[in-house]
Order: structure tokens, then C-alpha cells, then sequence
């Protein structure tokens, strides 16, 4: 009886074990998969300071048309 409970505990925690990492790896996917952008868009880029001059310059370069830079945090 104690040999078939054992069996059951095990399989139990194999499941559950094979869940969290299908888990985990499907957050990160969704967190790391490179996203697409539509026809015609630049794909996107990541800021930093290395870039933020190339940034800057195409945002004054375009004075004379309406621009809107926005900064967005999920916290």
C-alpha cells in the first residue's frame, strides 16, 4: 500500500514539475519574443545611451512636422 501511494506522490510531483517549467518558459517567450511591427514602420528599438543621440537628432530633424515622444514604464 505505502509502494503505491509512494507512485502516486511521484507522478504528482513530476506533473507539477513538468507544468511549472512549461510555465515558466511560455513567460518567457512572451516576455522575450522578438514583436513585429506593421509594413512601413521601423521595427523596434531599444533606448539607451548608446542611441540616444541618433534619437535626438531624427527628433530635431523633424522641427518642422508635429512630433510626440512618448515614455511609457508598467510600474
Amino acid at each position: 500500500m505505502r509502494k503505491r501511494v509512494r507512485l502516486v506522490l511521484r507522478r504528482i510531483a513530476l506533473a507539477s514539475s513538468a507544468l511549472l517549467v512549461i510555465g515558466a518558459a511560455m513567460i518567457g517567450w512572451l516576455k522575450l519574443a522578438p514583436r513585429p511591427t506593421p509594413a512601413g514602420q521601423a521595427p523596434l528599438a531599444t533606448l539607451d545611451e548608446k542611441n540616444f543621440g541618433q534619437l535626438r537628432d531624427a527628433f530635431n530633424a523633424s522641427a518642422d512636422r508635429t512630433r510626440v515622444l512618448a515614455i511609457l514604464s508598467p510600474t
